[in-house]
């Protein structure tokens, strides 16, 4: 058989296992895969001999045998029954110049194109599995202020500081607990459903079908930002990594939406100082969507009312209750809102209301100034980072491996991926202030303290954009540090919801001026391109249920769009 002139290419860009040279020469797809090749198989005719195929060779080659035995083995093997195939006739061709595996040079054509050459495969030995690499260096949040970061790290040096024994419940949709970055942490992860019910939505790694009804990304970023393992020298490292987990799953299978039922049930599994998180919003103040903003008007989730009357109850527990502040550049002061978010119609439910901030790291926009999609107002008390954040889930990197469990992106956005990091940054205050002082601080407390320290907000207008500041944790440890509370925290059965707290003197609360912490100078910041980053900012947050899932398409899980309706309510569920 001859071979064609082209064989060069073939040689050079060919990495298929057991393929034909002749049938797959011209293949695309045979081109693109360089990668693997370290040795080509030839078999030569049986009229032909050994010395033809040596003639050939270029000087940095070499040839073997490919069956390396004595040749009065084979033959013994080939006589064993008629038309068995004469192995000594397979060589292989190794160039000595090849410095690594899978980079063999190009042979020459001659080798291929001789009469005497009866066919030829390139061998790919497969490379080991890919290991994830630490992304740890880009989540600049983690860093000090000078780099937009909320001190994350310098607070993992203060015993508690880490979120040690805190929890942490995150109420929302679905996670995929079995993710690398997660699931050294599912002993310290617990799933809070009634035991005459179960979660409404399937686990996300049960089947294909299952994973398009709802998505499992956003629960399984959410985590990443809190409790990533950061003993494992890959992916991204939590802001509370001994935080433990409770999940309170919005949706069960006897009913439909169970959100302010979910804040109860992580009530009753938890104790004062832990802290809920509230992964969702719902749309507030009457107000509508436009042909131009869909999202418009999705404010927080405490609009209901039964989610308020939960919150009020969580707080009045001792819980530490974070909730986003929407995706729908709503103005919370509207006069269409009533009165309701400045206390003159309703009280202050006591939540920790978080907007969505800039990253700082696109050069067309100031770090901590509002994203435009941030719903804002003066309920609303901190900030944290609105896009660029790096977590689990998702996928971006690693060419999107297929495995679902080593997905990571680095475009979470909105302001679910904001809550995360206040909610964090709360736990780990709160785990410092019980280490120190035995007793965990109120949640009023923890806000103030919060607030009192953060980073101020940017931009221009910020009176009337209010979203907040940004958490300074190392601001906010030295302030923990003048504080005076007693030496024991109460103790309580965790199956009855307690009715009190130890309550403190706000008087003795020390102050602080936003104005005298050291602000952020833009352009030291690392800049990108925004082009090459995706942007997940207009996509929506989970909201009140029944929920309109939008779920983000991926190469090897592709999730469908779909509806569910009630006869009051439709809503839509954020994948970012």
């Amino acid at each position: 058989m001859k071979f064609s002139s082209s064989i060069v290419l073939f040689l050079s860009a060919i990495a298929t296992s057991g393929v034909r040279a002749d049938a797959v020469q011209d293949s695309p797809k045979a081109v693109s895969r360089l990668q693997g090749i370290s040795e080509v198989h030839v078999k030569i005719k049986s009229s032909s001999d050994k010395n033809s195929l040596e003639q050939s060779l270029l000087p940095n080659q070499r040839l073997i045998p490919l069956f390396n035995f004595k040749k009065s083995v084979l033959e013994n093997l080939r006589n064993a029954a008629p038309g068995l195939p004469d192995l000594t006739l397979w060589f292989k061709i190794i160039d000595e110049s090849s410095k690594e595996q899978g980079d063999i040079t190009v042979l020459s054509n001659n080798i291929l194109a001789n009469d005497f050459v009866e066919e030829t495969y390139i061998e790919e030995t497969q490379p080991p599995p890919q290991m994830t690499p630490d992304f740890t260096g880009r989540q600049t949040y983690l860093r000090p202020i000078m780099e937009n970061g909320i001190n994350a790290e310098f607070s993992w040096t203060v015993p508690g500081g880490t979120g040690k024994g805190i929890t942490i419940y995150d109420v929302e949709y679905n996670w995929n607990q079995n993710h690398e970055d997660l699931k050294t942490k599912i002993g310290n992860i617990k799933m809070l459903v009634p035991e005459d019910d179960s979660q409404g939505f399937p686990d996300f790694n049960d089947s294909v079908a299952n994973q398009e009804n709802i998505d499992g990304d956003h629960g399984t970023a959410v985590l990443g930002e809190m409790i990533s393992d950061p003993t494992n020298n890959l992916g991204v490292r939590g802001i509370s990594p001994d935080a433990n987990i409770g999940l309170a799953p919005e949706y069960l299978t006897k009913g439909f939406s169970k959100r302010a039922e979910a804040i109860i049930r992580a009530c009753e599994d938890g104790k004062p100082g832990d802290i809920i998180l509230l992964e969702m919003q719902t749309r507030v103040c009457g107000f509508l969507a436009t042909q131009n903003n869909p999202s418009f008007g999705f404010g927080p989730a405490e609009e209901r009312g039964d989610v308020y009357d939960a919150i009020v109850t969580a707080v009045g527990n001792g819980f530490v209750v974070v909730a986003a502040a929407g995706n729908g550049s709503a103005n919370l002061d509207d006069p269409a809102c009533g009165g309701r978010y400045d206390g003159t119609v309703r009280a202050d439910s006591g939540a920790i209301m978080v907007g969505a901030g800039s990253s700082g790291k696109f050069f067309f926009q100031q770090a901590r100034e509002r994203l435009d999609f941030s719903s804002f107002g003066s309920r609303v008390n901190l900030q944290g980072w609105g896009n660029d954040v790096y977590t689990t889930g998702y996928g971006g990197f690693l060419d999107s491996p297929p495995d679902i469990n080593r997905q990571y992106t680095g475009s979470f956005s909105g302001t679910s991926s904001a809550s995360p990091i206040v909610a964090a940054a709360a736990a780990n205050l709160q785990g410092i202030a019980i280490a120190r002082f035995g007793v965990p601080l109120t949640p009023r407390e923890i806000r103030r303290l919060l607030v009192d320290t953060g980073i101020p907000q940017t931009g221009t207008n910020i009176a009337n954009f209010n979203i907040g500041p940004l958490p300074n944790l190392l601001q906010a440890i030295n302030a923990l540090q003048n504080m005076n509370f007693p030496t024991s925290i109460p103790t309580r059965n965790p199956s009855v919801v307690p009715t009190s707290i130890p309550t403190r003197n706000p008087s003795s609360f020390p102050s602080f001026s936003p104005s005298s912490l050291p602000s952020l100078n833009p352009s030291s910041l690392p800049s990108l391109n925004p082009s090459s980053v995706p942007s997940l900012r207009t996509t929506l947050l989970p909201s009140s249920a029944p929920v309109k899932v939008l779920t983000k398409a991926k190469k090897s899980n592709k999730f469908k769009k779909g509806k569910k309706k009630t006869k009051k309510n439709k809503a839509k569920k954020i994948t970012n």
